[in-house]
């Protein structure tokens, strides 16, 4: 957010009597009064727009406020169909469900897989991976669902699968939770060449998977920028250099190569 506004206050043809500055605020995830209140705090000192948050439980409390004080809201956390048809100020970012589930359903088809068990965490996943359940309905292929209940580890539902012998997994969980299941999955024997995982976060790539990379199982997932595009390079480092001038991060950068 805060490239995004140095990059609109660097081109003077861009709002050219205003300069935008963007305020990083933290909320407390549990309390959606105290949400509500940052909210309104921010849009009293003058806040034109409100980014966030990524929380997805946490949307409705920005949407439903951001409408009534009549400011635009950028989402970039996942929601629903509902969520989308009730923010009146809201423009989302993230990828509707609708398409992630068919993005889902092509690539799991261009597998050949025959059999497969989603892994999930929340309830709320189901519409997106609606198009992977509905493929039990389109011929011999075996779908098993496992969802992560309350009080319960992720450890037990990997060793159900590696009992049934599933070789193919679909892990639909927050990326902070990836390595831990993989590193999981590595200690009962699962990351051997005949297993293959598609990770449903669009976070993936922040996701260190340096331990799993002399395992020969098939680790796959979406991202929606190309890092080793020559804008993706330069805007990277944009960013870094944006950093580095205001202070924010102490790092000398080395020399751009570009094939």
């Amino acid at each position: 957010m805060r490239h995004a506004a140095d990059k609109i206050n660097s081109n003077k043809t861009i709002l050219p009597r205003m300069r935008l500055s963007a305020h990083i605020v933290r909320i407390q995830p549990n309390d959606n009064f105290h949400i509500a209140k940052k909210v309104c705090g921010q849009i009293d000192v003058g806040t034109l727009a409100i980014v966030g948050p990524y929380v997805p439980s946490k949307l409705p409390v920005v949407q439903s406020t951001s409408t009534t004080l009549n400011v635009p809201h950028l989402s970039t956390a996942p929601a629903n169909t509902e969520q989308r048809m009730r923010g009146d100020y809201s423009l989302y970012l993230y990828p509707p469900d609708s398409a992630l589930s068919k993005a889902y359903k092509d690539i799991i088809t261009s597998r050949g897989w025959k059999s497969f068990t989603i892994i999930y965490d929340d309830p709320r996943s189901l519409p997106r991976l609606q198009d992977l359940i509905m493929m039990a309905n389109e011929g011999d292929i075996k779908i098993t669902l496992s969802v992560l209940e309350r009080g319960l580890h992720y450890r037990n539902l990997l060793k159900d699968v590696s009992k049934k012998g599933e070789t193919n997994v679909v892990l639909d969980v927050p990326a902070s939770h990836i390595a831990e299941i993989l590193s999981m999955a590595q200690s009962f024997g699962m990351m051997t060449e005949y297993h293959n995982y598609f990770i449903t976060s669009l976070d993936l790539h922040t996701v260190d998977l340096q331990d799993f990379q002399h395992g020969r199982a098939n680790i796959s997932g979406f991202r929606l920028v190309q890092p080793s595009k020559t804008s993706g390079i330069f805007v990277s480092r944009e960013w870094l250099l944006g950093d580095i001038y205001y202070g924010r991060l102490n790092k000398r950068l080395p020399p751009v190569k570009v094939g």
